[in-house]
């Protein structure tokens, strides 16, 4: 073949290619579909703060992602106000709620066929939903053994605002401390159990989490001749004593602990002892390298025992101490405040329904240090719930009792948030074998209820005994043992905000 003849036939072959496809005609006419997305379809324990995304086979054109083309939904088919972007290989879709939707609810997300690639192929149409829960479990059970009891477990926050948590458990021949950490996506074990005093059964009575990160726990145990507060910290690969057991007044016993706090970065807690005569409060503040008394014994109604302890310390150092302490006729909550070299009353006897019994007590101190107190107090018929507020030099009852419902109401928590509101968190119980758990927000005029009851996996009974709030959202976190099948459990649940 000669060349002239060759170029005569190449020019031949090129027309008859830009008849077949004429200018501007696509030569890729394959649809793009949708190969992945988050959350997965069905799924029902998806926070609102989970990313939405979705992925595509091929490139979307970015014109094609609007409000007609992108549909997020909520239960009702309620429209929700999103903001959808693509990424820089146009092949991962970003879908971001404007506010937080309301929980719980069911999401939607739908792509219509106005969505196209970059050759203006039509997304084969694609929807999909999920549950938000209101109250959205943090793992599964929190157990060593399966089949064992686990008492009330304590909740605190470590620096990166997951939770810790330990709780005494029945390993069959007695209770063992154990403490856990959640990963963000698991459960891990803090060592192994702790029974300091050796053969003898070890409890909880409070846990912090100090400024290294590491876990502190203090533990109530017979020693043989006495009850004792043991106090142990992880240092990052063992559980560590500090210092010797504590034992306020010699050959007298520890009946209770009103928890730990963090006082300049060391532990502080408060003890109910007796001094031979009468149950005081003493509390006991770790220096670094002993522990030492902090003022007196409290006892407000001196001459009477105080009942029970509770101890906070806000950020700037503020502490303060609530008991609960009979006057010989009723038993009344007392506030004391640490002044920086004694312990100060504040106000007198809390009592919201004069004649009725005041309770545990449950403290929490705002940003000035100014505390908020919540307790249940036993009438005639029932316990209620209430909470006291000290504001301009007098104490404020909010409202009237927290929970209503017709069964017994006790206080299991309360914290201030970064609003200044209050936060409570209390127990229900409508019987012997039922019950729930309940969080309030006052609102400045009433309480209103976060979320739904707190129940158990399947809704069985369910005991707060713990609440801390999340650091970046104010969301509550709270510790629950749980009745299964006769045996408790422990979990911790976080609202969905």
């Amino acid at each position: 073949m000669t060349v002239p003849f060759k170029l005569a036939f190449s020019a031949f072959l090129l027309s008859m290619a830009l008849v077949a496809c004429p200018a501007g005609a696509p030569s890729d006419t394959t649809p793009p579909t949708v190969t992945g997305h988050t959350p997965t379809a069905g799924a029902a324990d998806v926070s609102v703060r989970d990313p939405i995304s979705v992925t595509f086979s091929k490139a979307i054109k970015a014109s094609s992602i609007n409000g007609a083309s992108v549909l997020l939904v909520g239960a009702g088919s309620v429209p929700i106000s999103n903001i959808a972007s693509l990424s820089s290989d146009g092949r991962t879709l970003s879908v971001t709620p404007v506010s937080l939707p309301a929980v719980p609810n069911t999401l939607t997300l739908a792509l219509t066929a106005a969505v196209t690639d970059t050759s203006g192929n039509a997304l084969t149409p694609a929807s999909w939903s999920w549950t938000l829960p209101d109250w959205l479990a943090i793992g599964g059970a929190l157990n060593a053994g399966s089949g064992v009891n686990a008492a009330s477990p304590f909740i605190a926050l470590d620096a990166a605002g997951k939770p810790v948590v330990s709780l005494a458990e029945n390993n069959g021949t007695g209770f063992n401390v154990y403490t856990w950490r959640w990963t963000g996506a698991a459960w891990q074990a803090v060592g192994g159990a702790l029974n300091p005093a050796g053969g003898h059964d070890a409890f909880v009575s409070g846990m912090v989490v100090d400024a290294s990160d590491h876990p502190i726990t203090s533990i109530i145990e017979y020693d043989g001749a006495h009850f004792n507060l043991y106090v142990q910290r992880w240092d990052g690969s063992a559980w560590q004593a500090l210092g010797s057991p504590i034992n306020p007044v010699v050959n007298q016993d520890v009946v209770a602990s009103g928890g730990l706090a963090l006082l300049n970065g060391n532990p502080v807690t408060v003890i109910q002892e007796s001094d031979g005569a009468n149950y005081n409060a003493y509390v006991q503040a770790w220096t670094g390298s002993a522990w030492q008394a902090l003022g007196a014994p409290i006892n407000p109604a001196a001459g009477h025992n105080v009942n029970s302890v509770n101890i906070a310390v806000n950020p700037t150092g503020a502490m303060a101490v609530a008991v609960s302490e009979s006057d010989g006729a009723h038993y009344n909550a007392y506030v004391n405040r640490w002044d920086g070299s004694n312990w100060q009353p504040v106000g007198g006897a809390l009592n919201a329904v004069n004649g009725h019994e005041a309770g545990e007590p449950f403290i929490a101190l705002d940003a000035t240090g100014n505390p908020a107190v919540a307790f249940g107090e036993f009438g005639n018929v029932q316990e209620e719930t209430y909470v006291f507020r000290w504001i301009g030099g007098s104490w404020l009852g909010l409202g009237t009792s927290v929970l209503t419902g017709g069964g017994d109401s006790s206080a299991s928590g309360i914290a201030v948030d970064g609003a200044g509101n209050v936060v409570v968190v209390a127990t229900l119980l409508l019987g012997p074998s039922r019950g729930f758990g309940r969080a309030q927000r006052w609102n400045g005029a009433a309480w209103q209820a976060i979320g739904s009851t707190i129940t158990g996996p399947g809704g069985s009974y369910a005991l707060p005994s713990g609440l801390v709030l999340d650091p970046v959202t104010g969301a509550p976190v709270i510790a629950y043992a749980a009745n299964q099948g006769g045996v408790y459990t422990a979990y911790v649940t976080r609202y969905n905000q």
